[in-house]
C-alpha cells in the first residue's frame, strides 16, 4: 500500500505545480502530470483489488465467490459500483472471519472508506486516494491476520453461507 500513498503524495504535489510552464499555479487539474498520477493511482487500486481476490481464490478448502477479474470489472459499472464497494469487502470479511473462526473483520468499514475516498476526490484527489488506500491497508492487515491463523479444521472447510432451505443439508 505504500505505493498508493506515494502516488497520493505525488498527486498532491502535482496539484500545486504547473509542469507546462514551470510556474506554480494552485488548482491546475488540467495538468497532464496530475492526470497521469490520478490514473496511475486508480489503476494501482484496481490492481490491489485484483490481487486481494487472487490471493483468496488460491486458498485451499475455500471457495471464494468473486473472481479477480469480476472484482475489478464491477467497479466500472455506473451506479452498481456504489453497491460493489460494499459487496466485495464483505466477501473478503467472510473469508477472514471463516479463517480466523472469529468475527475479526467488518466489510462495511472498507466500503465506507472506499466510497468516502472517492467522494473526497471531488474536493481533493490526493486526500481521497489516501483514504481509499487506507481501506486497502485495513484489508491487507486482515488478510495477513487470517493467513497467519491456524488452518481451519476439516469439518469447517466448506465456505460459510446461508443455511439450506428448510434446514436440510
Amino acid at each position: 500500500m505504500w505505493i498508493g500513498f506515494a502516488l497520493s503524495a505525488l498527486i498532491l504535489v502535482s496539484e500545486f505545480i504547473n509542469f507546462n510552464s514551470g510556474v506554480q499555479q494552485a488548482g491546475s487539474r488540467s495538468n497532464p502530470v496530475f492526470l497521469i498520477f490520478v490514473l496511475a493511482a486508480w489503476f494501482y487500486w484496481l490492481w490491489c483489488v485484483h490481487r486481494y481476490h487472487d490471493i483468496i481464490t488460491s486458498i485451499p478448502g475455500y471457495h471464494h465467490p468473486i473472481s479477480p477479474g469480476q472484482a475489478v470489472a464491477r467497479h466500472l459499472i455506473p451506479f452498481y459500483n456504489f453497491y460493489w464497494v460494499f459487496k466485495w469487502p464483505s466477501e473478503i470479511a467472510t473469508f477472514v472471519n471463516w479463517r480466523t473462526q472469529a468475527p475479526t473483520m467488518q466489510g462495511w468499514i472498507v466500503g465506507l472508506l472506499v466510497l468516502g475516498g472517492f467522494v473526497m476526490r471531488i474536493l481533493d484527489a490526493s486526500i481521497g486516494m489516501a483514504v481509499v488506500f487506507a481501506g486497502g491497508v485495513y484489508i491487507s492487515r486482515q488478510i495477513l491476520k487470517a493467513l497467519a491463523a491456524p488452518p481451519v479444521p476439516a469439518s469447517a472447510m466448506a465456505r460459510p453461507g446461508p443455511p439450506s432451505a428448510l434446514g436440510l443439508s
